[in-house]
């Protein structure tokens, strides 16, 4: 069966959703769907939800003869085993990291799981404030698939992280790509990115808004989406593939979707979060070799 050999690994709300996307456009790529998390069972409350190596590999069937074959899951990053399960999957799989200012990563995320129903906290500070309960195991979501999600801190030490994957692959095979060098100029990033890739870096993809921050019209009908009941997800397997009932479920949580602005949040709350979030940056910029020290100042956040 066709694997992957390619692996967009996190963070979150970092222009993953977008890279894979204009990825996907480039003759030489096949990108599976975001979010297959086959490599972090430890993140997983129910093992269950696990797929087996056979239906993960099915979701590259289709790459014929793609030289590139990605998998983009934003949780190995954080997760304690994925980086040593895909080492052992492919030692020679490229890794992509894209890494945003924790300041700026956390709320998006925090806005992205709650619009998942995934966090039933809606006020980022609340949240937040709530991660030693989380961590012990408390006030976690029955929906929440992976309770480490909703440690905020946790998903923000990206030092540790990225040191998982440089001890287990050779630094030609990691790429590491900032959040803000994305924004400030995502045609030279994208060609840095197929030329790591060795593919034709003069391909020209359609860059557009990808994962915008949004909102659930109807939770109802979200909660009915991630908690199907079984005889309707009976009734689909007797009808559909696995790949169509994915497709219909993006449909239907396209339709279900607005896009809103998050609102800012207060002064004190983010010269809190600032103050928490300095050491581990200094960390990352340490790692990196890269002066961090604006994220932790910007004005603007």
């Amino acid at each position: 069966m066709t694997r992957p050999n390619f692996f967009i690994v996190g963070a979150p709300k970092s222009g993953t959703t977008a890279m894979a996307d204009f990825l996907d456009q480039h003759p030489q790529i096949f990108m599976g769907p975001k979010e297959l998390n086959y490599f972090c069972p430890d993140l997983f409350r129910d093992p269950a939800r696990v797929r087996t190596e056979a239906d993960y590999l099915s979701w590259f069937a289709d790459a014929g003869g793609a030289a590139v074959r990605g998998d983009g899951s934003v949780f190995y990053m954080c997760s304690q085993e994925a980086a040593r399960r895909i080492h052992a999957f492919d030692p020679a799989a490229r890794i992509l990291m894209q890494l945003r200012n924790p300041i700026e990563m956390l709320p998006a995320h925090h806005s992205q799981v709650v619009y998942e129903g995934f966090e039933d906290i809606a006020d980022f500070e609340a949240a937040y404030d709530a991660e030693a309960d989380r961590a012990a195991g408390r006030r976690v979501p029955p929906a929440c698939p992976l309770p480490l999600i909703l440690n905020y801190r946790r998903m923000a030490a990206y030092a540790e992280q990225v040191a998982r994957f440089q001890a287990l692959f050779p630094p030609d095979r990691i790429k590491i790509v900032l959040f803000e060098d994305f924004q400030a100029d995502l045609p030279a990033v994208f060609r840095e990115i197929l030329e790591f890739l060795g593919v034709d870096p003069g391909f020209e993809a359609r860059f557009e808004v990808v994962n915008a921050n949004k909102k659930v019209r109807n939770r109802a009908l979200m909660a009915f989406m991630r908690e199907t009941p079984d005889w309707v997800t009976r009734i689909g397997r007797l009808v559909m593939s696995e790949k169509m009932r994915y497709d219909l479920k993006e449909l239907i949580k396209a339709a279900n979707t607005k896009f809103v602005s998050r609102p800012p949040m207060a002064s004190d709350f983010l010269a809190r979060l600032r103050r928490d979030m300095a050491p581990e940056i200094e960390k990352l910029g340490d790692l990196l070799g890269r002066d961090l020290g604006h994220w932790v100042s910007r004005p603007d956040q």
